[in-house]
């Protein structure tokens, strides 16, 4: 049988704390960068981010609208040209934008008729 460090379970316990935290804020815009699918303008990009109070809070808030926003099909289609520059949507704070969910889906379907 395998011996096992009596630290194994706090340790792991630990790590998965430290995986919990949210980024420092150095990496924020990072992450934000990084789920942003139009990847043009990133230092006028950054400079919209420095202008925020980029807080734990409204750093979760952005990311969940932002994984909200590409969901959209005016984000979906003709291959996302339609897409916001990300300065553009720092700028005029998009994440509090009310989004409208599926509605082009079910005006389609009446259009065929």
């Amino acid at each position: 049988e395998g011996v096992q460090c009596r630290h194994y379970d706090y340790l792991k316990s630990y790590i998965k704390e430290l995986e919990d935290l949210p980024p420092f804020e150095h990496e924020k815009f990072d992450a934000f960068w990084k789920a942003y699918p139009k990847k043009r303008a990133k230092p006028r990009a950054l400079a919209m981010w420095k202008r925020l109070d980029m807080n734990n809070e409204l750093f979760a808030i952005v990311m969940a609208a932002l994984a909200e926003h590409k969901k959209t099909d005016q984000w979906v289609k003709d291959g996302g040209e339609f897409i916001p520059h990300a300065a553009t949507w720092l700028n005029q704070r998009r994440w509090e934008d009310e989004l409208k969910v599926g509605v082009s889906d079910s005006n389609s379907r009446f259009n065929n008729l």
